[in-house]
């Protein structure tokens, strides 16, 4: 090999020397990029977390922590459902207040397990066309009840208390669904709605104790 040969031998070694450590220092400098968005990325999460906290309305807040702490009431259960379905049930004035007054209802794992068929396997059983015969089957024959007795429904006051405002227009729910059969708001459960095809949403208008039958 003469000397020019082993010049340009030794210039090509250089090049690849040379261009290997570039590719070296690309590769670092991608990697601490790469870690930077990683950060940035976590620091993005844990700041939209933070102001969700913060969004979080205050009975919401307290019905996570009642609901965590074991010590849930009717109240919070409701409170729980419409905060975690808002595109699925609307909860009417009517059903707080029912719901606040059966503070001493006994069984909320009963509340929180027909709230939630509800508005999961009920509510996807209506909206994917498969009607309330089909729906129901989310309950048992002694949770559900398309109606009421034909005494019940005949009744003026009956239906009276059965009735709430939704919309601006008086509505009758005799739909509901129940627990127990004592006249007793620690022992009873009647949840009274209605399906709304043009909002696409269950309307709850009592979620407490039984109603009068008369």
């Amino acid at each position: 090999m003469d000397d020019e040969q082993l010049e340009r031998g030794l210039v090509f070694d250089d090049f690849e020397t040379s261009a290997a450590a570039r590719i070296a220092k690309l590769e670092y400098e991608a990697e601490l990029h790469r870690r930077r968005c990683r950060e940035l990325q976590a620091g993005l999460d844990a700041a939209k977390q933070v102001q969700a906290a913060k969004a979080l309305p205050a009975e919401a807040r307290r019905a996570i922590d009642a609901m965590l702490s074991g010590r849930a009431k009717l109240v919070d259960i409701l409170q729980l459902v419409a905060l975690a379905y808002p595109d699925r049930v609307v909860v009417l004035n009517s059903a707080w207040k029912s719901a606040a007054e059966s503070e001493d209802f006994k069984y909320p794992e009963v509340a929180r397990s027909l709230l939630r068929r509800l508005v999961t396997s009920y509510w996807e059983a209506i909206v994917d066309g498969r009607g309330d015969a089909v729906a129901r089957r989310a309950f048992t024959t002694k949770e559900f009840s398309a109606g009421e007795s034909e005494t019940v429904e005949t009744n003026k006051r009956a239906q009276r208390l059965r009735t709430f405002r939704y919309r601006h227009r008086d509505v009758v729910m005799n739909a509901h669904l129940k627990h127990g059969i004592k006249d007793s708001a620690a022992e009873t459960l009647r949840i009274h709605f209605q399906w709304d095809p043009d909002d696409g949403r269950v309307v709850i208008g009592h979620c407490g104790r039984h109603l009068d039958h008369a």
